[in-house]
């Protein structure tokens, strides 16, 4: 687009609260250093936003690895095991159930199973 000038460009009208961040909450014990956080999300006439990683809440280690993982419809991805790794994983299309299972031998919640 060449030439553009600001005034071509019409202003959105006023939104109020487009990012709202919903509470998480898990009824189980959650397993040794794992975390449940709600994704931000906000929505109106024009479309939708989901904020998948923040830095207002503090800071966050070097990211090493980003995947958008795609699943048909009644597929099933099933276990994967990491030796050591920092996962996050956003769902922000469809219906899914992540199932945790803790088998590290010095873990205070060794056996645990924590189903989302």
């Amino acid at each position: 687009m060449t030439g553009a000038k600001l005034s071509d460009f019409v202003q959105d009208k006023p939104t109020t609260n487009l990012i709202q961040k919903p509470k998480a909450g898990f009824a189980e014990p959650l397993i040794a250093g794992v975390e449940v956080t709600s994704l931000s999300s906000g929505k109106d006439d024009r479309g939708q936003i989901n904020e998948l990683l923040t830095t207002r809440d503090g800071p966050i280690e070097p990211i090493v690895h980003v995947y958008q993982i795609t699943a048909a419809a009644g597929s099933v991805r099933a276990w994967v095991f990491h030796r050591n790794s920092d996962d996050r994983l956003a769902f922000t299309q469809g219906q899914f159930r992540v199932v945790l299972y803790d088998l590290r031998p010095d873990s205070p919640s060794l056996g645990r199973l924590n189903v989302f």
